[in-house]
């Protein structure tokens, strides 16, 4: 079996719960990231993988709904992990909350090394 990285996501209408195809925050574990635009960006579920910045990653499984209604949770490979997570950075999502090696690892120089970080 693969190793996975579960990712949640805002994506979900906050009135309804509802699947807003759009992503405002993304978390991994205590981690959060942003982008400053107010209303996110176009995210859409795919059969097995998922869309974000005219990037499909593949996805292992989904969970509505986790924590509350307003996010959706992904399983990922690690390497798959990555790549989203190199998008997401050369897009623009900045690190705004988490703990301080989540923060060194989001903000340091160069491309998400293929480490055991």
């Amino acid at each position: 079996m693969k190793a996975t990285t579960c990712i949640d996501v805002a994506c979900n209408d906050p009135d309804s719960g509802l699947f807003a195809s759009r992503a405002e925050y993304i978390q991994l574990m205590d981690g959060e990231i942003e982008l400053e635009r107010y209303l996110g960006v176009r995210f859409t579920e795919l059969s097995g993988g998922i869309r974000i910045h005219r990037r499909r990653f593949q996805i292992e499984a989904s969970k509505d709904w986790v924590g509350n209604w307003c996010w959706n949770r992904y399983a990922m490979t690690r390497d798959e992990a990555k790549k989203f997570f190199a998008t997401l950075r050369d897009n623009g999502w900045q690190c705004t909350t988490g703990p301080t090696h989540f923060y060194n690892w989001w903000n340091r120089k160069g491309r998400f090394a293929q480490t055991n970080e």
